[in-house]
């Protein structure tokens, strides 16, 4: 998204063009930006008021170091919604996570905020793998998917051993089977197993139907003693 007179027309001329109908929201790589303070201008605020008018999300690619502007701009917005790419790309792999770790807590707590885990693997030269010198073992709770689940995750040696899921309505979901040994099972709040079936092509996953207002536990088995020495 590059700050320019008449984003509203550009935006309607896109939604009427080929695929329109699957517009959903922006990007701008603000990540290059020399200017640290780039979401702060006025004409890039102005931008992002149109892009919020035309009920459009916009995702917020940014590096830690730019993280307290998002926060000041996410809330001089609070009716556009926006989405954190990549939780900002935090440098776990060098073993650090502040201030990240604070200023993604500021910004997760307000309500027009999501957040998207994808890129992680890439930009972090895989987030489990290098979370041992940083944070071994740990836990995280809140975070929002799409379908409306609230997720939250535990860990252990970095390895996932359980993850725990709200569902705000009806959805399907699925679910990866890490390469080790032994079956994730999942089970209502009640602790009665949820049917699964595999997912057709991919033989490390499988789907599972959730009703709205269920909660959920996903239990991965136990890494063990030795993993990770």
């Amino acid at each position: 998204m590059d700050p320019a007179p008449g984003i509203a027309d550009t935006l309607a001329e896109l939604r009427q063009g080929p695929g329109g109908e699957h517009l959903v929201g922006l990007r701008h790589l603000v990540q290059g930006e020399a200017d640290p303070v780039w979401l702060a201008r006025p004409d890039v605020r102005r931008e992002l008021r149109a892009v919020g008018a035309a009920g459009l999300c916009y995702d917020l690619l940014v590096l830690p170091r730019q993280l307290p502007c998002a926060i000041e701009t996410v809330r001089a917005l609070p009716e556009q919604p926006f989405v954190l790419d990549h939780l900002a790309k935090p440098p776990v792999a060098r073993g650090e996570s502040e201030p990240w770790a604070a200023r993604l807590r500021e910004l997760t707590r307000e309500p027009n905020v999501f957040c998207k885990l994808s890129g992680l693997v890439t930009e972090a030269l895989r987030l489990l793998p290098a979370l041992p010198p940083a944070r071994p073992s740990g836990d995280v709770h809140g975070l929002r998917a799409r379908g409306g689940l609230t997720v939250g995750l535990s860990w252990r040696r970095g390895l996932l051993t359980g993850a725990e899921l709200r569902a705000a309505r009806d959805t399907t979901v699925d679910l990866y089977l890490p390469e080790r040994h032994g079956r994730p099972v999942l089970t209502d709040h009640e602790g009665r197993p949820v049917a699964s079936v595999a997912v057709p092509g991919d033989a490390r996953r499988f789907r599972v139907r959730l009703s709205a207002g269920g909660r959920y536990r996903l239990a991965y088995p136990d890494p063990g003693p030795d993993v990770g020495h």
